[in-house]
This record gives structure tokens, C-alpha cells and sequence, in this order.
């Protein structure tokens, strides 16, 4: 009977363990969400300039790779959208082409371009 009372005060003991020990860490860290893109991508606030871009053909585009997926960037660093390509998807030399990052593109060369490379 004395060795039940002391598992017993033993397993209490580490349940009340844990609980502060839960309590005392959980706080003082902020809490992740992780229900959305939020681990991949900062949240970019959209402007109203997007669609004015997308038409000026001044406007240059780089493709990078990121976490696997390929998102296009316009040539001043800002982000312009997702692709939904992956790169492991792609053969060998679109895939170095990729990471290498040296082309850039006009607006229709860049459609062009994701059209091609997800044909082949």
C-alpha cells in the first residue's frame, strides 16, 4: 500500500511539474500560427500599384527559388506572387537556370517563360 501512495504522489507530482513547467515557458514566448504560409513568406501588404505594374514593361522580374516553391520578385527586391511551381518538378537545367538567378524578365517574358518550363 506504501509503495501505491508514493507512485501515486510521485505521478501527481510530475504532472504539477509539467503544468508550471508549461505555464512558465508558454508565456513569455509569443505564439506562433502557423495555419497559413506565415513560416514561408512574411505577409506583404498588397497595393493598388500591383496592377499597374503588370502591364509596364520597365517593370523586371526575377525568378527564386524559395522553400521549394519558385516565387517571382520584382527587380527592386519587392515581392510580386507565387507560382505554385515547384522546383523539384522541373528537369536538371531548368533547375540550375533557376538557381543560378541571372535572367531577368519583362512581364511577358516571364509568362512565357513559366509556360515553357512547365510544358517540357
Amino acid at each position: 500500500m506504501k509503495k501505491l501512495i508514493i507512485l501515486c504522489a510521485l505521478v501527481v507530482t510530475a504532472i504539477i511539474a509539467y503544468v508550471f513547467g508549461y505555464c512558465f515557458f508558454s508565456f513569455d514566448s509569443p505564439k506562433l500560427n502557423l495555419n497559413e504560409r506565415d513560416y514561408i513568406m512574411p505577409e506583404i501588404p498588397e497595393t493598388e500599384t500591383n496592377e499597374v505594374e503588370a502591364f509596364n514593361e520597365e517593370t523586371k522580374y526575377l525568378l527564386y527559388p524559395f522553400y521549394g516553391e519558385i516565387i517571382i520578385y520584382r527587380s527592386d527586391g519587392s515581392f510580386y506572387d507565387y507560382t505554385g511551381i515547384f522546383l523539384s518538378d522541373l528537369n536538371k537545367d531548368d533547375q540550375i537556370e533557376i538557381l543560378r538567378r541571372d535572367k531577368v524578365f519583362t512581364i511577358r517574358e516571364l509568362y512565357e517563360y513559366l509556360e515553357i518550363i512547365t510544358l517540357r
